[in-house]
Order: C-alpha cells, then sequence, then structure tokens
C-alpha cells in the first residue's frame, strides 16, 4: 500500500514514460486512455495532477500532432464543419471576420497531450457523481487549448458536442469566444461593432437614445433559446469573452482610439465659425455634444468592464497621457478645431467616469476614508466650479471664433 502522496508525485513520471511510448508507437492510443481513466477512478484527485501537466506539456509545444480520425483518435469529422459554419455565423452577425479553420485539413491534428486529455474528458459519464470531475476538466480544456494552433478549439468542441447533444449551443458560444483569447484583430472589430450598435450612424440627426441605437443595439432584445444562437448583439459576446483576453492593456488602446473617433465624427458636420446661422441639414453642437458623451459612457464602461481598477489605472497612468503626448497631425489630420474640442471633451467625461465608476463605487469604507474622500472630492469639485465659471466668462464676453481659439 502506497500513501496517496506518493503516487500523486510519481504521475507526472508515468505521463512522460506513456506519452513517450505512444508517440513511438510501444503504446496505443487506447491503451493510454484506458490507463489514465483506471488512474483517476483508483485515485480522483489524481486528475488534477493530470491535467496540470498536460497543460504543461501543451505549452512547451514539444509534441507532434496526431490524426484525429477516427482509428487511433476519435474523429470530430461528424459535426466539424456544422459547428465552423455555426462559429462564423454569431462572429459574422458581430462584425468579426472569422478566422480560417480546419476545413480545409485532412486529417485534422491536434498536439498528442491535447489529444490524450480531450480522449480522455469524453470517457466520463455524465452524472452527479463526476460533478466534480467535470467541472475541473471544462476550464482545463479551454485553457489548454488556448496553447494550441487556432483550429484545436473547434476540434475539441466538435468532439464534446457529438458526446453530449444538449450542450451545443453552449459549446459552439465557447468556441466562438476563444477566439478572442489571442486574436487582437478580432477583439478590435468587435469593440468596433459595440460602439457602431450602440451609437448608430454617426451622420444621424437624432438623439442617440433610440430603440436601433442604445442599450438594445448593444446587448440585444432577448437573450434566450427563442433569439437564436446566430443572433447574438456584440455586447453580449463582448461581455462574454472580455475576461478570457489575454492582453487585456491592449483594449485600453483600441476603446481610446474608438471614443476619439466617434466624437470627432459627431462634430464633424457642425458648420465653419464663419457661418452666418446654421442650417437646417446640419447638426447642432449640442448634439454633437450628446453623442460624444454617448460615446465616453460605452468606453467608460467597457473599461471597467474588461479590467476593472488595474485597466481604469493603466487608463490613467498610461494611455491617455499618451494620448495627450501624441503628435496633432498623427491624432487628427486635417479635422476642424471644433471637432477637436468635442474629443477632448469626450476624453475627459471618459476619464472622470472610469474614475467614479472605480473609486466612488464599492464597499462600505470606514469613517476616516469617508471623510478623507469628502475632503478630496469637494477639493475637486471647487476646481470645475472656477474652471466653469472662467468658461463661462469667456463665452459671453468674447466672440465664438476667439473663444475657439482660446480653447
Amino acid at each position: 500500500m502506497l500513501p496517496a502522496w506518493e503516487v500523486l508525485e510519481a504521475i507526472p513520471f508515468v505521463l512522460e514514460a506513456v506519452l513517450t511510448a505512444c508517440a513511438h508507437g510501444r503504446l496505443s492510443s487506447r491503451d493510454l486512455t484506458t490507463g489514465l481513466r483506471d488512474l483517476i477512478d483508483f485515485l480522483p484527485a489524481s486528475i488534477g495532477a493530470i491535467i496540470s501537466y498536460f497543460t504543461a506539456e501543451v505549452t512547451r509545444g514539444t509534441w507532434k500532432p496526431v490524426p484525429m480520425n477516427g482509428t487511433d483518435w476519435p474523429s470530430p469529422a461528424a459535426v466539424l464543419s456544422y459547428v465552423e459554419s455555426e462559429m462564423k455565423e454569431i462572429l459574422s452577425v458581430a462584425g468579426v471576420k472569422f478566422p480560417s479553420c480546419s476545413s480545409g485539413l485532412s486529417p485534422v491534428m491536434l498536439p498528442l497531450p491535447m489529444a490524450a486529455l480531450v480522449s480522455l474528458t469524453i470517457t466520463f459519464k455524465l452524472n452527479k457523481g463526476l460533478d466534480h470531475i467535470h467541472s475541473v476538466v471544462g476550464p482545463a480544456l479551454e485553457n489548454c487549448a488556448s496553447g494550441c494552433p487556432w483550429p484545436s478549439v473547434p476540434i475539441i468542441g466538435s468532439l464534446w458536442a457529438q458526446k453530449v447533444r444538449r450542450w451545443h449551443d453552449y459549446i459552439v458560444l465557447s468556441c466562438a469566444r476563444s477566439v478572442f483569447r489571442q486574436n487582437k484583430e478580432a477583439v478590435a472589430q468587435l469593440l468596433q461593432s459595440c460602439f457602431s450598435s450602440f451609437l448608430g450612424s454617426a451622420n444621424a440627426s437624432t438623439s442617440l437614445l433610440t430603440y436601433q441605437s442604445s442599450v438594445c443595439g448593444l446587448l440585444g432584445s432577448t437573450i434566450g433559446v427563442s433569439s437564436g444562437i446566430g443572433s447574438l448583439a456584440p455586447g453580449f459576446l463582448y461581455l462574454r469573452s472580455c475576461h478570457t483576453i489575454q492582453d487585456i492593456q491592449y483594449v485600453n488602446g483600441v476603446i481610446t482610439s474608438l471614443v476619439g473617433e466617434h466624437a470627432r465624427e459627431s462634430a464633424a458636420r457642425w458648420p465653419s465659425t464663419n457661418s452666418s446661422c446654421l442650417k437646417s441639414s446640419q447638426a447642432s453642437l449640442s448634439l454633437a455634444a450628446t453623442k460624444a458623451r454617448e460615446a465616453a459612457i460605452l468606453g467608460a464602461s467597457l473599461v471597467c468592464v474588461s479590467g476593472g481598477m488595474n485597466l481604469v489605472q493603466e487608463l490613467y497612468v498610461e494611455t491617455i497621457p499618451t494620448w495627450l503626448l501624441s503628435s496633432r497631425e498623427e491624432k487628427h489630420g486635417g479635422v476642424s478645431v471644433v471637432s477637436r474640442i468635442v474629443e477632448g471633451y469626450a476624453m475627459a467625461y471618459m476619464l472622470i467616469l472610469t474614475g467614479s465608476y472605480a473609486w466612488a463605487a464599492g464597499v462600505r469604507s470606514p469613517a476616516w476614508a469617508l471623510s478623507r474622500r469628502a475632503h478630496i472630492v469637494g477639493t475637486h469639485m471647487d476646481f470645475w466650479q472656477g474652471y466653469w465659471k472662467e468658461t463661462y466668462h469667456l463665452a459671453v464676453t468674447q466672440p465664438l471664433g476667439k473663444l475657439m481659439s482660446l480653447v
């Protein structure tokens, strides 16, 4: 009889030996899977050591891929094309270009540790006695697949979709979300769709808060089976995916550029200061400021949802200072002065909102912290009061053209 700790300590050496034997043809894939399953049945805690070892080996990338042909390893061919078509539908609705998948590959391939892990997991029965194993296996497969080449995720999802048909929609959505884990371009496209669906057309002459734009366009009017998996709104898809993005600092730069872009576009139809009157076909400056605020509200919300306090701090310390120090020609080109002012207004609005979301709301603070916060906020509001008084004085005493040049 061996203590359980000695068995767990020996598992990585055993796994290395059996993977090496399988890679050189001395051990069949069926015997490998059966042996691992017997080990887990004997000592359920060994599932943690097995997953940890396989994840590390997949990350190393030293094992050659094996064909998932249905003979040596299970084949996903029966539903792979169907899963990929549904993934493409979900991403295309969200405005994301679907990357090339494994449809042209014959047969499909997985790294040996990944093939062994997914072959092991699909042998488990779906009963309440194995809930603890499924709660470990699900996140492990998702994390492990992120270290493999891109087509690995649809392959793993297809294998599980064949096993549990009632999980089909959840599996397809999980596969679609995995695109954003490492693909920065896909993240940028999804964020662009979020802004477009929330703000609507930049040339619209009406308020933003309508059914076509605002929250309904961002998150959808319904979430459920009746709405269909292919009709997921871009905001809902981003909420399900943002916590898996690896380079979360990249999100700050994208959101900042989108807020600035939409703020500039909102003021693009403001007439020249030399115009004697406001033409009916041109938008008002009040509407441009309203649209800029809406862009800032969405930007602040996405920043806080994506990374919380850490991303807000990154916005204050790195992103906004970098935006301020970048050259005017690089940021704007031939944009008018009014558009630049509205863009700065949107950036300041977003900065204040993100700080309010992150630092003004939360758990109840002690009395000394509340008094200090009240003093800081009071000083801050006194500053803004003096600033706006000075701005109002200039507005009523100086012509509009001179006021613009002073700002």
